[in-house]
C-alpha cells in the first residue's frame, strides 16, 4: 500500500514509464487532478488521500505544504480561453496549510498564498496573503496570524508598529503553535456587549 500513498502517486506522475499509471490510479483511487505541469517541492503531505484535490496547471507548490480533502486550487475566469484569460497562475508557497474544501481562485496577475498561511475549511481565498496568516471565511479574510517556528522575524502590520517587523517568541521543540487574533478581532471582542443571565424567579410557595 505504500506506493500507493497519494503523495508517492503524485512523485510519479512525470516518470517517464509510470506516469499515466500514476495518473490513472490518482483518478480512481482518490478523484485527484494534479497536471505534470505543476512544479512541487518536498515534502508534500496530502490528507485524508485528497479526495476531490484539483490544482490548476500553471500552479506552484513550495516544501511543506499540506493539503485536505476537496481543495481546489484554480482560476475565477473559467469560460475564457486560455488566450483571453488575465489569470497567470497560483503560489502555495513553503509550510502553507489548504484544509478540507479550502478554495484558493486567482483572477488577474497571480495570486501568491504567502509562507506558513492557513486557509481555514471551506474558504474562498480570492487575494494573495501574507506570510504566517490564518484566513477563513467566504470569501476569504485574515482572521489572525500564527506563530513561525525559531523566532522568524515576519512583516504584519499592527496598530503599534505601522511598519511591521514583529517579532514572535520563540517556540521549544513540541510545544503547540500559538494562534494571535489580529488586532481588529481583538477590539470587536472588548467592544462586544456583557451578556447578564436572566435571574431565575421563585415560585411564592403555596399556602398551608
Amino acid at each position: 500500500m505504500g506506493l500507493l500513498q497519494a503523495e508517492k502517486l503524485v512523485a510519479l506522475r512525470r516518470h517517464a514509464l509510470l506516469g499515466s499509471t500514476a495518473h490513472r490510479l490518482l483518478r480512481l483511487m482518490s478523484g485527484i487532478e494534479m497536471p505534470n505541469d505543476v512544479e512541487i517541492g518536498e515534502d508534500l503531505v496530502i490528507h485524508h488521500h485528497g479526495f476531490g484535490l484539483v490544482v490548476h496547471k500553471w500552479a506552484t507548490i513550495g516544501d511543506r505544504v499540506h493539503l485536505f480533502q476537496g481543495v481546489t486550487i484554480g482560476r475565477s475566469d473559467v469560460w475564457e480561453s486560455r488566450t483571453e484569460s488575465e489569470f497567470e497562475g497560483v503560489d502555495i508557497e513553503d509550510d502553507v496549510w489548504l484544509c478540507a474544501g479550502a478554495k484558493v481562485i486567482g483572477g488577474a496577475g497571480r495570486l501568491r498564498v504567502g509562507r506558513g498561511t492557513i486557509v481555514g475549511a471551506n474558504a474562498v481565498l480570492l487575494e494573495s496573503t501574507g506570510e504566517w496568516e490564518i484566513w477563513a471565511g467566504s470569501p476569504a479574510r485574515r482572521v489572525g496570524y500564527r506563530t513561525p517556528p525559531d523566532g522568524v522575524v515576519v512583516d504584519h502590520p499592527t496598530d503599534s508598529t505601522p511598519s511591521g517587523g514583529v517579532r514572535y517568541p520563540t517556540r521549544r521543540a513540541g510545544e503547540p503553535a500559538q494562534i494571535s487574533h489580529s488586532p481588529v478581532d481583538s477590539r470587536r471582542t472588548a467592544l462586544a456587549p456583557t451578556i447578564v443571565p436572566r435571574p431565575t424567579r421563585r415560585r411564592p410557595a403555596p399556602p398551608i
